[in-house]
């Protein structure tokens, strides 16, 4: 008869792996681009690659901003790519966590360790915490750079602690990995001590050896992230701990059991976990009881769980410093991505402690065989539900219908902000078509149309906001010589924005241009030129519509021709924002 140790977990791991794999490709299938899967692409991609080390909404990760940049020149606006490569991370993660545990806890004649494989790889291949984190791009990068360098830098930690000969290469993977999960996330910097701990709970030693490599590229990587951002040096950090009962209570316990299994959504939001009172309190209650029970059978266990308390207070204060805005921590606290490393490595200080300290009452062989099937029966049904959550969003069907219309168009279409369901104009100025496309900014058409909020072109007039000055030349209305420079007066002054000025103008000879600014108080002259606007002009008199960025109640224009003679007539003309016409 076989004895225990011979018998491969890899079946039932692979078979885990493979299911939660097909439930997130399901996810995936579903979604599409959201908020910063549009912005970065849009800020980074004309920059050099030092600017990939800049501080971007208080993150610093240049993998991560170089892949999305080099994923939009490959397939602008497919999200088939990034989602490829989300399932690619997360197969390498599982394979890794996989080979890890098996080698973190090895399997002994005198216990069969097969429930805590299925239970612990369960809960960390179907964790709702990640399911949210790797539903669009630029999160799923930042999440599954940290997973996947945890997963390699463990499984290289487990290798060199049970065969301490072998020390050169798992270091030098180690520190490849390590190096790689730091340009896509800087919570990454947490890696090294966080493997380190939990590899030292279970054989209470350390190889110093293997971990001067990982150790001195998380200490030069620091430098570079306190450099760059001031997100841990925030002089009015948002106060977090108000909602920590709520944080628990809604996200972070039913998080736990694999809940919340009801989502909410206000677009253009994320959707945030609002399980209704009685899920909420069944939820707070089971957690208890199980926490407890696997501290009471052995209470040396518990002081384990101090370090993932303090990791997770840790991640909520990283998380107040970055997240200043009022009125929105409550919600934010409740969009369960920001405690996807945190859960990893409570389910693994979890199995590291029961392999450490097996209970010594009655064994309950098929308990957490048990808990494994229902953690993932519980997650299935939460990410099937946030699934739902997002279907009403437009995002998808408005991206593909605006390549399509750009494509096909035959007139030049001006800039417009896209729809707020897509981008708000909080985003501005990556919050506009051709930010959005990457493709050429058009300023100037002779035949209105905008794209209307399905993505698709429709005829367009201006609405009159305000009116520019006619102008006193006879048969001219402002006159313009070339070299030459004129300030022209708005009747009623207009806020900051992205306008359109009905242009009746015609130039003297061919080859005249005109630049047209907004200069204004608030800004220096090198900021009002650097939104600038220069269109050539025709020799016939015919309206065209030009774009015009900023506000206040002048505009001038700049008239350069072949020769000193030539000259631009200006007429009157309505300025405001292109609206699909009746």
């Amino acid at each position: 008869m076989p004895t225990i140790k011979s018998r491969s977990p890899w079946v039932w791991l692979t078979a885990i792996a493979i299911a939660a794999l097909c439930l997130r490709i399901y996810q995936l299938s579903q979604r599409t681009f959201y908020w910063d899967d549009l912005v970065i692409p849009a800020r980074f991609r004309d920059t050099g690659f030092t600017d990939f080390f800049q501080s971007y909404d208080g993150h610093v990760m240049p993998g991560a901003i170089g892949i999305q940049v080099l994923a939009d020149a490959i397939a602008p606006l497919n999200f088939v790519f990034p989602a490829c490569v989300i399932v690619v991370m997360t197969a390498a993660t599982y394979g890794f966590f996989a080979a890890a545990l098996t080698r973190l806890f090895p399997q002994q004649e005198s216990r069969d360790l097969r429930g805590l494989y299925t239970l612990t790889f369960v809960a960390l291949t179907f964790s709702p915490f990640l399911m949210t984190a790797s539903g669009w791009w630029s999160a799923a990068l930042n999440s599954l750079g940290w997973q996947l360098g945890f997963a390699v830098t463990l499984w290289c930690a487990s290798i060199a602690v049970n065969s301490p000969p072998r020390l050169v290469w798992p270091s030098v993977v180690a520190s490849i990995a390590v190096l790689g999960a730091l340009t896509l996330s800087e919570k990454s910097l947490s890696i090294v001590p966080l493997v380190a701990f939990t590899v030292w709970i279970t054989h209470r030693r350390i190889n110093w050896l293997f971990w001067l490599g990982p150790l001195a590229l998380s200490i030069a990587w620091a430098f570079v992230v306190f450099s760059n951002t001031t997100v841990f040096r925030s002089d009015s950090p948002q106060n977090l701990m108000d909602f920590l009962p709520e944080t628990l209570g809604k996200a972070v316990i039913p998080g736990m059991l694999g809940g919340p299994w009801v989502w909410e959504r206000w677009t253009p939001s994320q959707a945030f976990a609002s399980p209704p009172t009685w899920l909420l309190i069944l939820a707070v209650v089971v957690a208890a009881v199980l926490v407890i029970g696997w501290v009471f059978r052995r209470p040396r266990r518990g002081a384990e769980l101090v370090v993932s308390l303090a990791f997770f207070m840790v991640l909520m204060w990283v998380l107040g410093n970055a997240r200043t805005g009022p009125g929105a921590a409550d919600l934010l606290t409740r969009t369960l991505h920001y405690y996807a490393e945190w859960w990893t490595l409570s389910v693994l200080i979890l199995a590291a402690g029961t392999y450490r300290w097996p209970s010594s009452r009655r064994h309950l062989p098929h308990l957490r065989i048990v808990l494994a099937i229902l953690l993932a029966v519980s997650s299935t049904i939460t990410t099937v539900s946030w699934v739902s959550a997002w279907k009403d969003d437009p995002t998808g069907d408005y991206l593909a219908n605006l390549q399509r219309s750009l494509d096909q168009t035959q007139e030049p279409i001006l800039d417009q902000p896209v729809p707020l369901e897509v981008l708000t104009p909080l985003m501005h100025p990556y919050n506009t078509i051709y930010s959005v496309t990457g493709k050429e900014k058009e300023n100037l058409t002779t035949r209105p149309q905008v794209i209307d909020v399905q993505g698709n072109v429709v005829p367009a007039a201006v609405l009159p906001a305000a009116r520019t000055e006619h102008g006193d030349a006879e048969q001219c209305g402002i006159r313009v010589q070339s070299g030459q420079w004129k300030i022209v007066k708005i009747d009623n002054p207009l806020p900051f924005g992205l306008w359109v000025w009905e242009l009746n103008a015609v130039a003297s000879t061919p080859g005249t241009t005109m630049t047209i600014t907004t200069p204004n108080g608030l800004e220096t002259a090198e900021q009002t030129r650097s939104r600038a606007v220069t269109v050539p002009v025709s020799t016939d008199l015919q309206p065209e519509w030009v774009s015009v960025h900023g506000g206040g109640g002048t505009i001038m224009v700049e008239v350069h021709g072949r020769d000193d003679n030539a000259h631009v007539c200006l007429g009157a003309g309505n300025i405001g924002p292109m609206v699909p016409q009746g």
